[in-house]
């Protein structure tokens, strides 16, 4: 036999022989164990062992007395709003193939709501109502359990993106519901809670502070409130709360930048209780909500978009969107025009002008002063009604809603007036192709005139590929802080690649 051999099978013997003792101790004994023989001694009895357990907590309730009251009075305040916020979901029928075929209902979660009066008349957003049928309503009973009802839809105002519901109930029956704060007292800095079911958890509840007050983009819709609360896809139409369980707002989106890695965090929106109550009052017959409006998206002028505009100095307000066959666009007015002044008043913000408008009555004249192509035009635009809107086509009704911070209805990626001004000053307007983004039009003085021209094809701005107009401003505002933008169109079938300079 091989040397080597006999070598593998006696070190095989061995560690037979050493498993087996190994085995065969650990049977006999009962306190000793694989740790004995390994250690050469007595393994310790575990059950033996002294354990010494604190009896007290660091601190007592009276060393922290401000700690205590306030967690004693978040869960008393939850506890107090909690049954008055509900879960909304659509009842859908599917048609099941297969083994299992035959239609089936199911419920899918579509946001929050708030119960307003003890009849069961419940606030929320339009946007999370719009377009579904058979609505049926979560509600925290008593008795700490839920109970599920159907739930007529009694009307929507578009603009507010409001909506009011009335639970379907037995006669007689109340519900618990929270009374509708004063939004003009808010302020700045205060604690609010956001009450709702985000991602369909029910009863959750985050904390946070009114960041901004007043934060509005559009004449046709309202301000908002500005809060570090978390609000998350599932919140929308549920309560903003003060420290005395009162609806101060009615959350509504968190901001995203489309086309953005990361998004932000600790901005979110509500709809003000003030204006959301007047559009319950318009809706249930009892009241009508203010309904001056224009049909612009507007923003406050900042000293980088004034130069590119050919401004002096940054003042007035900045149009950035105009609604097609809306009174702003019967005046005259455009994207990119610098409003000045409003029947002679200068314009020192934009939630000045937004407000100057809304305060109108429909179907009085205005007069406005605009900055365009350098050179300043006065206009006379007739104010509209905002509650003669129409409403928001099924498939047309998002979370957030259009027109929202962050969710342009235009091409325009982002609301901000220096990147509008960047777009501005490239001057080229797309729209989709048949061999990539078709060039429709290039400003006059702009950095494209005379290197792109009308018909030519874009595919890709410094190198990334953008494949929609949306793709294709991004792209620009994102190469804005380079020396150049290197633009690759198609123009008669030849690929070429135009270089522009900022």
């Amino acid at each position: 036999m091989h040397p080597l051999v006999k070598q593998m099978l006696l070190l095989l013997l061995l560690a037979a022989i050493a498993i087996g003792a190994l085995l065969a101790h650990g049977l006999r004994s009962e306190r000793y164990g694989l740790a004995s023989l390994i250690l050469g001694r007595e393994a310790a009895d575990p059950a033996a062992t002294p354990l010494t357990l604190p009896e007290n907590p660091p601190l007592d309730e009276t060393d922290v007395p401000l700690l205590s009251r306030l967690n004693e009075e978040y869960a008393r305040l939850t506890a107090a709003v909690v049954p008055s916020v509900v879960g909304i979901h659509s009842l859908q029928t599917v048609e099941v193939r297969g083994a299992l075929q035959g239609k089936r209902q199911f419920e899918r979660p579509l946001g929050s709501g708030v119960i307003v009066t003890s009849e069961g008349h419940i606030i929320t957003n339009h946007h999370v109502v719009a377009g579904n049928q058979r609505l049926r309503i979560t509600c925290m009973m008593p008795n700490g359990r839920r109970q599920v009802f159907d739930a007529e839809y009694l009307g929507s105002i578009v603009s507010y993106d409001i909506a009011v519901l009335r639970l379907v109930a037995p006669p007689g029956m109340r519900f618990a519901a929270l009374r509708i704060g004063d939004s003009s007292e808010v302020r700045a800095g205060q604690i609010v809670f956001a009450v709702g079911n985000p991602f369909g958890l029910s009863e959750s509840v985050t904390k946070g502070i009114v960041s901004a007050l007043d934060r509005r983009m559009s004449d046709t819709g309202p301000s908002y409130f500005q809060a570090d609360t978390p609000i998350n896809p599932g919140n929308s139409g549920g309560p903003l709360i003060n420290h005395r369980g009162e609806v101060i707002g009615i959350n509504t989106a968190v901001l995203r930048r489309p086309g953005s890695a990361s998004a932000p965090q600790g901005i979110g929106f509500a709809i003000p209780s003030n204006e959301a109550w007047d559009a319950f009052l318009l809706i249930t017959g009892r009241g009508r909500a203010p309904s001056g409006y224009l049909g612009i998206a507007t923003m406050d002028m900042t000293a980088f978009a004034a130069a590119r505009l050919g401004l002096p100095e940054p003042r007035g307000v900045l149009i950035e969107e105009v609604v097609p066959g809306g009174p702003a666009e019967a005046a005259g007015l455009r994207p990119y025009d610098v409003v000045l002044t409003m029947n002679g008043q200068a314009l020192r913000s934009n939630s000045q002008f937004i407000e100057m408008i809304r305060s109108l009555p429909p179907g009085s004249e205005t007069v406005i002063d605009v900055w365009r192509n350098q050179a300043q035009i006065a206009l006379t635009a007739r104010i509209g009604d905002a509650s003669m809107l129409p409403d928001l086509q099924p498939d047309q009704a998002t979370d957030p809603p259009p027109g929202f911070p962050g969710q342009p209805t235009t091409n325009i990626p982002e609301r901000d007036p220096a990147s509008h001004a960047i777009l501005q000053a490239v001057g080229i307007r797309v729209t989709p192709g048949t061999q990539g983004l078709r060039v429709d039009a290039v400003r006059q003085g702009s950095l494209a005139e005379s290197k792109i021209h009308v018909g030519d094809q874009v595919t890709a701005v410094n190198s990334t590929e953008v494949d929609s107009p949306a793709a294709f401003n991004r792209a620009l505002i994102a190469a804005a802080g380079e020396a150049e933008i290197q633009i690759k169109i198609v123009r008669n079938d030849e690929p070429l690649t135009i270089t522009l300079g900022f």
